[in-house]
């Protein structure tokens, strides 16, 4: 078929606009990122309800005690929040809690876990080893995580 799989360009359903693949984020380069940046900056910041301000502190004072559980019981030397709850632009009703931690591995990292999921009563949390973590999501975690 001319124009590739699908019919050619313009008409292939599996890319609706213009019929042809979207560049992908490493395609881009620096100058395919400029107009995504300059929109990103004019986006205004999110505003939180009374209710996601509140339920946010919650979960952060939560966190904070989880970190003293893992750090006192578990012997965690550090405890690291990151993603969505660490981050106030971050944040949505969704949001889980995610702590990272050095010191503990193991069996003992599935009980510090099981203990950190009672503790936060029903909201989804992820305990990972940061000693066990390579590439982008350990230096994402050292970039903007927030120590507790």
């Amino acid at each position: 078929m001319p124009g590739g799989v699908g019919g050619g360009a313009g008409n292939d359903p599996a890319y609706p606009i213009g019929g042809k693949a979207m560049a992908t984020a490493l395609e881009l380069g620096p100058e395919g990122w400029k107009p995504y940046i300059e929109a990103l900056k004019q986006r205004p910041e999110p505003v939180l309800s009374p209710e996601e301000v509140a339920e946010r502190d919650r979960l952060i004072a939560k966190a904070k005690e989880a970190a003293t559980l893992l750090k006192t019981k578990y012997g965690a030397t550090r405890v690291v929040l990151f993603g969505s709850l660490a981050h106030r632009e971050w944040f949505d009703c969704r949001t889980d809690v995610d702590l990272a931690v050095e010191g503990i591995g193991g069996a003992a990292l599935y009980a510090a876990w099981v203990d950190v999921d009672a503790l936060l009563g029903g909201r989804s949390v992820d305990v990972v080893d940061i000693e066990e973590l390579q590439g982008s999501i350990r230096e994402a975690i050292e970039r903007s995580g927030v120590d507790l």
